[in-house]
């Protein structure tokens, strides 16, 4: 996958058959832009953090109320990938993946149980179980 602004990522795939290989080229809305003003970053900012999702980096922020977390992109399930630490009063803590909804970007919360919904709140798009 390949972020070119905060509105549009390009997915690759490639195929493999008996007679040589080809490459699917897709276009999908990407949400980054949101997603961008949601961690509180510059707008000078916003290159380099989409040149990082696109070399396969963790990029780590803080979100308006001052909370931790790690985000990078999944090509495989082109989707964005959150893992969002909880501080608790006990020793240690603990920590929630969120995922984004592969259709239309939306960040997809785990619910009280740690798993992701079944469908994508805002699209309807069915989400498929993590192997």
């Amino acid at each position: 996958s390949l972020f070119l602004d905060g509105n549009l990522v390009i997915h690759f795939k490639l195929n493999e058959h008996a007679g040589g290989s080809n490459i699917d080229v897709t276009e999908q809305p990407a949400e980054l832009n949101a997603l961008l003003d949601a961690m509180n970053a510059l707008p000078d900012e916003a290159p380099a953090i989409m040149a990082r999702l696109n070399l396969g980096q963790i990029i780590e922020c803080r979100n308006a109320r001052g909370e931790e977390f790690q985000m990078w992109h999944d090509p495989k399930k082109r989707c964005m990938i959150f893992k969002h630490a909880v501080v608790q009063s006990s020793a240690g803590g603990s920590s929630s993946i969120l995922a984004s909804c592969p259709k239309c970007s939306a960040i997809l919360p785990p619910s009280r149980d740690g798993t992701l919904p079944d469908a994508c709140p805002v699209c309807g798009c069915a989400m498929k179980a993590s192997p």
